[in-house]
């Protein structure tokens, strides 16, 4: 599909996208030390972990129909009507589930480098929302329930459960400058 949003002599418009994204989490961990030597330290560790994330995409598209003098008369609709045409799409993802993880430390001198590692194992539980509204400004006025993109055939509000692997990878490298700065 397409839509004119802009033409010389017959209308003029704008389109304007929207996508934000939203990322959160939390995590609660029991540590065990492995192993312990004054210049390398082993953990390990095993706990749950939550992450949220909600996403959007939305399109907007307005165009002023105004003709040209030399364009009257070719049939062209809707002159000096507004149309507006806006898609939506929504998305929310929970992730539950287990995970567990090791971290190395190794000490030399007044320099640490850490590498830590986890894996957790779960559900996501996703939600999505697509919706999209066509309107024009005429007398009565046109309004009909679908964009360029979200129509009738893939609008709604859809939802399932899906098993989902979350990894994390950690490298840091830290530096001793005094006693209590790190």
């Amino acid at each position: 599909d397409s839509s004119l949003i802009t033409f010389p002599g017959i209308m003029s418009g704008e389109v304007v996208i929207d996508a934000p994204s939203f990322l959160h989490g939390a995590e609660v961990n029991l540590n065990a030390m492995l192993w312990r030597d004054p210049h390398f330290r082993w953990e390990a560790s095993i706990g749950a972990r939550y992450l949220n994330l909600n996403e959007q995409l939305n399109i907007n598209a307005v165009s002023q129909v105004q003709l040209a003098p030399n364009f009257v008369g070719f049939g062209i609709p809707f002159d000096g009507n507004t149309i507006q045409v806006t898609d939506m799409f929504h998305t929310r993802n929970n992730f539950y589930g287990a995970q567990a993880g090791t971290r190395l430390e190794f000490d030399h001198r007044r320099w640490t480098l850490s590498m830590a590692g986890k894996v957790a194992l779960g559900v996501t539980h996703e939600n999505v929302k697509i919706s999209g509204v066509t309107s024009i400004n005429t007398q009565p006025a046109i309004l009909e329930p679908a964009g360029l993109f979200a129509t009738a055939t893939n609008s709604g509000r859809f939802t399932q459960g899906a098993f989902a692997v979350v990894p994390e990878v950690n490298m840091t490298l830290k530096f001793q400058l005094t006693e209590r700065l790190r």
